[in-house]
């Protein structure tokens, strides 16, 4: 979508790199496609079943697990109120810098760990 092009092209501006995942490649988020992938985000506008659907894929690969997810949420009413099935949730939209800033702390602990 054409969200999903703009906010790829935000991140890349902010320095990182992305990978998108389109509806028909769902399955592959079990087969290798987040290899060597630091976050999951989840864009705007993806209906909440296609969310569970992605989430319980990545929750029940062993590789994948313990992967941080961000979910930008633009839904009205939604409970932004944190951990949420091992999600952390922002609302969208949001300044870029709120965005860097959110998936900074959220990929904190995993590099806090290392080295």
């Amino acid at each position: 979508t054409a969200v999903n092009g703009a906010l790829s092209l935000l991140l890349k501006g902010a320095g990182y790199d992305t990978r998108r995942v389109e509806k028909r490649d769902v399955q592959g988020l079990a087969n290798g496609l987040l290899e060597g992938v630091d976050l999951l985000l989840l864009a705007p506008g993806l209906s909440n079943a296609l969310r569970e659907t992605q989430l319980t894929i990545v929750r029940n690969n062993p590789l994948t697990a313990q992967l941080p997810v961000l979910t930008l949420s633009s839904a009205i009413g939604e409970a932004l109120s944190g951990d949420e099935g091992g999600q952390e949730l922002l609302a969208w939209p949001s300044p870029i810098e709120e965005l860097v800033l959110r998936i900074e702390a959220v990929l904190a602990p995993a590099t806090s760990g290392e080295g």
